[in-house]
């Protein structure tokens, strides 16, 4: 049980020699199941052994071991939170600084344990909302603060830190916060430092969230460049990444009248879409509203259904578009054939109502024309009288 714990120790205390970040991050890390196993199996004397950790590792990483034994050891979540995020401080404030860049590993390491063990105990009930939100200000903020002043390649610390951070205000549905802390990267040029030291995987994590929250602004053209980039250079084997990116980027392709293929929605599990976009594309109004109510739940959860909602007007324009394809393209058309084209897509509305649509698509720039409301007739465009549909 000692010789156990006593090699852990000579572990970490000839990588911190060797300045060997990568094993040092093994031996400290929740995810090493051997380890954990190991700290788990050897606990019964931990206590009365402490003194002998305290004599071989150096200052600072005697606190760090302990720690990370402790909330490795106990059982009670709220005390499996509270030393996890003492390993992350006493790294952050006796460690981080007085070292050299070779710790990066290290930082890494502890600030994605931190993060998946805060966001687990959160999905099961082990912490609250507040201690979430207090993981984030008070254990995450402010390292994210110290390696920002980092003059050094330890300020790359900062992306390791940030990914992290943006995961839990993801899941705190916290926008305002997600925005500081984009600008503040932005601000730093950190984008340009990532590409040039950390390759893609930090930037796609990274794209993934300014998509994530240009979506909820509603500037769909950044969110969906950086949506794309995030798609497209996330490896096929993390599927359940690329899913993560196609439920934002998908609703954005629709508003721009491309219709994902069923081959894709079928690899990554979406098909929720597949009667969607159809209805989208056919202008089938009455379609769209019964995938919207079926599937309701799905999409509020998300944070989907107010940006879903927005289609309908597409859904408008595409039915409107194929009944004027119908009658042969005439600049000229009255307001009841377009109720009537309303009524056959199983929506039932008055003539002011009618005339309210067609006027925010032309609005919209989505119909190009006006209405003569003393012939209750809407004149089209010769040119272009359904435009190519941007965001």
């Amino acid at each position: 049980m000692q010789d156990i714990l006593l090699t852990l120790c000579d572990q970490i205390q000839q990588a911190i020699l060797l300045e060997d970040g990568a094993t040092l991050s093994r031996v400290l890390s929740r995810e090493d199941s051997a380890t954990c196993q190991l700290i788990i199996n050897n606990s019964q004397n931990f206590d009365s052994n402490l003194s002998q950790f305290r004599i071989l590792l150096p200052k600072g990483w005697f606190e760090i071991f302990e720690a990370h034994c402790r909330s490795i050891i106990t059982s009670q979540l709220d005390q499996q939170f509270f030393y996890q995020s003492k390993v992350l401080k006493e790294f952050s404030d006796k460690i981080y600084n007085d070292s050299l860049p070779w710790v990066l590993p290290v930082m890494a390491v502890l600030t994605n344990d931190f993060r998946r063990l805060a966001l687990h105990l959160y999905g099961i009930g082990g912490i609250n909302e507040q201690q979430l939100k207090n993981s984030y200000t008070s254990v995450l903020q402010p390292i994210f603060t110290q390696t920002m002043n980092c003059r050094d390649g330890k300020r790359d610390g900062a992306l390791f830190v940030v990914n992290n951070m943006l995961r839990i205000l993801k899941k705190l549905n916290s926008h305002v916060l997600l925005e500081t802390i984009i600008k503040k990267m932005e601000h730093a040029k950190m984008l340009e430092r990532i590409k040039l030291t950390h390759g893609k995987a930090h930037l796609v994590t990274f794209h993934f969230f300014l998509g994530y929250l240009k979506f909820f602004e509603g500037n769909y053209r950044v969110a969906l460049e950086s949506l794309k980039y995030a798609f497209e250079n996330c490896p096929a084997r993390f599927s359940k990444n690329k899913r993560l990116i196609l439920l934002y980027l998908i609703p954005i392709k629709l508003l721009q009248n491309i219709r994902p293929s069923s081959t894709l929605l079928k690899k990554y599990n979406l098909l929720i879409f597949e009667e969607l976009s159809r209805s989208v594309s056919r202008g089938n109004v009455g379609r769209f509203e019964n995938v919207l109510r079926s599937h309701e739940n799905f999409f509020v959860k998300r944070g989907l259904y107010v940006v879903l909602e927005r289609l309908k007007l597409r859904v408008y324009r595409n039915l409107f578009k194929r009944m004027h394809e119908f009658l042969e393209g005439v600049n000229k058309i009255p307001i009841e054939k377009f109720q009537i084209a309303l009524r056959v897509a199983k929506l039932a509305i008055d003539k002011d109502e009618c005339e309210c649509i067609v006027a925010n698509l032309i609005y919209q720039k989505m119909l190009k024309g006006y209405i003569s409301h003393s012939q209750a007739t809407v004149v089209f465009s010769k040119q272009e009288p359904f435009p190519l549909l941007l965001t």
